[in-house]
């Protein structure tokens, strides 16, 4: 009888059932004990250290995606710093905008929301509003300078 080998669920000589670890007995889709629910003593120590095994596999998963995460707002940062980097070495010299190339130019560098963008601003509303003929063109570059220089303003206190 020693050499039998006791079914899940019955006590035998061969040692007696415990309960899943992992899935506290139940049994139902757990693929530690095959969806028995009980598992033999020997098999626990097997069993626990698949469980930790998958566990520790999990956490280090969470940390790869962490890392990514981290390495994808880096890679944003710079890119978003070459992007305003890009645009004051790729610029018209301020003399051969006219007031309309300006006043676009002005609300994309506004729309940027950066103390460069406010500072582009400025630089090309002070620039170029001396040759700009019409007055509502001349109103406009004002009240973007202005709110430029308000939001700079603001970002120092």
């Amino acid at each position: 009888m020693a050499d039998e080998i006791a079914e899940p669920g019955e006590e035998g000589e061969a040692g007696e059932y415990a309960a899943c670890p992992v899935c506290k007995g139940v049994g139902k889709g757990c693929r530690y004990c095959d969806g028995f629910g009980d598992v033999h003593p020997d098999d626990v120590r097997s069993i626990l250290r698949a469980a930790k095994e998958e566990q520790s596999s999990r956490q280090k998963m969470f940390i790869g995606i962490g890392l990514c995460l981290v390495l994808g707002i880096a890679i944003a940062a710079v890119q978003i710093m070459r992007a305003e980097r890009g645009s004051e070495q790729d610029e018209k010299p301020l003399d051969a905008i006219t007031p309309a190339e300006a006043i676009e130019e002005m609300q994309r560098n506004m729309n940027l929301g950066t103390t460069a963008g406010y500072k582009r601003v400025i630089r090309v509303g002070e620039k170029v509003l001396p040759r700009a003929t019409a007055l509502e063109e001349q109103k406009v570059m004002l009240r973007m300078i202005d709110d430029a220089k308000e939001k700079l303003s603001l970002g120092k206190r």
